[in-house]
């Protein structure tokens, strides 16, 4: 069970209803993040451009928009695509399987952001034992606080489609509305929210020595994240 602090405390609050939920809400995730901005008044705040460099891993993968139109992608030539719709949360994915019709499950998405540049990837199950990995990239362009302009570069395919560019110039601007060693939560102008959690938390916490994957319970009783907040 976790402590009366821990339960208390809304950075876990928020990491318990993400790793708890099956479908995360999108409405119910806003509420914990605006409790954590509350309580830690980092809301605002100026981020500077290295404080969300790392490894880390999409926890809001999974996120909810019941009032949000399901993204499309397309195809064109060999090397071009169109995606209409978010790709916060990993929008392109998802897009690229319901383009094929195909029941895919997908990891969480790791994300390594590096000297202003953000790549996204996934272990793609397409069938039971048969994955394959996607990605994509996007420029960073810190523009001033805590606002970054997002730019996609491309989005890399197994063959034969290979490294894919978009036909037109996809951005976004998106704030660091919180940020620290431990968890990144970046928000669109449409309010989509991406959270990020450290990658050597995950590692430490879903890996007992082992070797055998944790729970969602035993990752948040874990000492590893008790120790991050």
């Amino acid at each position: 069970l976790l402590s009366m602090s821990m339960q208390a405390d809304p950075k876990v609050q928020l990491l318990k209803y993400l790793l708890a939920s099956d479908v995360a809400k999108a409405h119910e995730v806003l509420q914990l993040v605006s409790q954590l901005l509350v309580a830690t008044r980092r809301g605002g705040t100026e981020v500077a451009a290295s404080a969300i460099e790392g490894a880390w891993y999409m926890l809001s993968s999974g996120l909810s928009h019941s009032k949000v139109p399901a993204p499309s992608l397309s195809f064109f030539s060999s090397s071009q695509f169109m995606h209409d719709g978010s790709w916060m949360n990993g929008g392109l994915f998802k897009a690229l399987a319901q383009r094929e019709g195909a029941d895919v499950k997908f990891s969480m998405p790791h994300v390594r952001i590096s000297e202003g540049m953000m790549k996204v990837e996934v272990q793609a199950e397409i069938a039971p034992g048969h994955e394959k990995t996607l990605s994509y990239a996007a420029q960073m362009k810190h523009l001033g606080r805590a606002t970054l302009r997002r730019t996609l570069v491309s989005f890399d395919l197994p063959q034969p489609l290979g490294s894919l560019r978009p036909v037109l110039s996809m951005d976004d601007l998106i704030d660091v509305v919180y940020s620290d060693d431990d968890m990144l939560i970046l928000v669109d102008e449409a309010g989509h929210t991406e959270i990020l959690l450290s990658e050597s938390i995950v590692d430490s916490a879903l890996h007992s020595k082992s070797g055998d994957i944790l729970s969602a319970s035993e990752l948040l009783a874990s000492p590893t994240l008790a120790l991050s907040h």
